[in-house]
């Protein structure tokens, strides 16, 4: 189809070539010649062409690397102060999507690898997915409709599993579940309530997350078995500050889902204004798997539970179409996390690079 097209631009060109190089030789041939002469008459070729209908983008660079980085690494880290990102490993990757088909676009979204089990304390760097740490943020500041992402960064799918080994230190109560939510060198600690299967309806479940975040100085907070005074880090309940939130079942996802919100996205956290699903996975347990979403709505095949998904362009939500010859530009960052294997249980010499697939999707009006 596109061949077609292109051919019938080539010949039109050439036609139109054709004519301007005989009109040139001719002019030319006159001043060598003769006094300038009158035009007299003139006539017009049309040029038609019919343009196909095809949906296509064209994404670049078409590789993100960062080069070697250390485990706790963020390629960027929010300043509260400033209300800024700063970067503090390599500069800033971004993704520009060009819309070079022919219709208007309505949607585009993104999908990426997770790693398919635990792999924290296997040994072994292929369990792990470089996509899973990424995290995106609008960059367009013309598209009014997204300035509240602007300076937010989110994840597309990021996926977390419990955590096996029992931390001492932390205290869940009457909630059966912990886990982490890794990013880069922040760890913010997980309790919930895995009670049950995640397979199958068996009644609201408690979700809470920590305000404070874990790393190499610091605890953070540890103490989420009590109630949490939700978006308040001077908590009354008890125990540390957390956010608590409701997990419901989903008949759509097939899973249990919940929102994650500090109250204002001012108030940065990896989670903020972020969905949470929480499901089985055969080789790890019931509810044994955590995905925090924000850029893929496909995650919870369009369950209106959460209301935290975005598209990164959305026609239908309020925005202009992504017309023909439209950019839409993306700013990343990196975050890898603490316990990242630098081998192949040691038979590695660490030089071969992980890689994870990251997927533009698009939808045409």
């Amino acid at each position: 189809m596109m061949e077609g097209i292109y051919m019938k631009f080539i010949k039109s060109r050439l036609v139109l070539l054709s004519l301007l190089a005989v009109v040139a030789y001719s002019i030319v041939f006159a001043s060598m010649t003769l006094a300038p002469a009158t035009i007299n008459a003139t006539h017009d070729a049309s040029i038609r062409v019919q343009i196909s209908e095809v949906t296509m983008v064209d994404i670049n660079p078409q590789y993100l690397d960062w080069g070697t980085l250390a485990p706790g690494s963020n390629t960027y880290t929010y300043n509260a102060t400033n209300s800024t990102w700063d970067v503090i490993a390599e500069d800033l990757t971004g993704i520009v999507i060009e819309n070079v088909g022919s219709t208007n676009i309505s949607r585009v979204w993104f999908n990426n690898t997770v790693p398919a089990i635990r792999p924290f304390g296997t040994g072994d760097i292929d369990n792990y997915d470089p996509v899973n740490w990424l995290m995106l943020a609008i960059k367009n500041t013309d598209r009014t409709e997204q300035t509240e992402r602007l300076n937010n960064f989110s994840y597309i799918n990021h996926v977390e599993f419990n955590e096996t080994a029992e931390l001492l230190y932390l205290q869940t109560g009457a909630l059966t579940h912990d886990a982490r939510l890794r990013q880069g060198n922040q760890e913010y600690y997980v309790a919930y309530d895995g009670s049950g299967s995640c397979a199958a309806d068996s009644g609201n479940k408690v979700f809470r997350i920590g305000l404070i975040h874990h790393n190499e100085t610091q605890t953070g907070d540890i103490d989420l078995g009590v109630g949490c005074d939700s978006g308040s880090p001077d908590n009354t309940a008890g125990g540390d500050s957390c956010i608590e939130t409701t997990l419901v079942w989903s008949a759509a996802a097939g899973a249990y889902i919940g929102n994650l919100s500090t109250g204002t996205l001012s108030d940065y956290k990896p989670y903020n204004a972020t969905c949470i699903m929480v499901e089985n996975v055969a080789t790890e347990g019931n509810c044994s798997k955590i995905t925090f979403y924000t850029w893929n709505p496909d995650v919870d095949s369009d369950d209106a539970t959460c209301t935290y998904t975005e598209y990164s362009w959305d026609q239908p939500g309020g925005m202009s179409y992504m017309f023909p010859g439209d950019i839409l530009t993306i700013n990343t960052q990196l975050a890898v996390p603490y316990g990242v294997a630098y081998s192949i249980n040691g038979t590695d010499d660490g030089q071969t690079p992980i890689i994870g697939t990251l997927t533009v999707l698009v939808e045409y009006a």
